[in-house]
């Protein structure tokens, strides 16, 4: 009984993976296809004239070289000749918020997170 149901799940799974329409699953995208249930990476998206504006300067961190946006809150660092640290930044003022020194392994020619 247990091969059985084994055989039968193992079909069920292989079966949606061939049949699986691959195609751009973004509805944002000029090739959007409703078919489509993997996204192939085939996604192509018009030219945007939007500019963005400036929000906040981030003073205190020379030569910010790269900056992430995780669970809610912002990270950056500096470059080569920086202290082997990552800041956490305040979104609205860009002020440090918290320092998270990196104790293994140095500033060398860090480059984007």
């Amino acid at each position: 009984m247990r091969k059985i149901l084994v055989v039968l799940v193992t079909s069920l799974w292989a079966f949606q993976i061939i049949n699986a329409q691959s195609g751009c699953t973004d509805s944002q995208a000029s090739n959007y296809n409703s078919s489509a249930t993997n996204n192939d990476g085939s996604c192509i998206y018009p030219t945007t004239t939007l500019t963005s504006n400036l929000k906040v300067n981030i003073p205190s961190v020379s030569e910010n070289s790269g900056i992430e946006w995780i669970n809610g809150n912002l990270y950056t660092f500096g470059d080569s000749g920086n202290p082997p640290s990552i800041f956490k930044l305040d979104t609205v003022t860009g002020n440090i918020k918290q320092t998270i020194r990196v104790t293994n392994y140095d500033n060398t020619d860090w480059e984007d997170i």
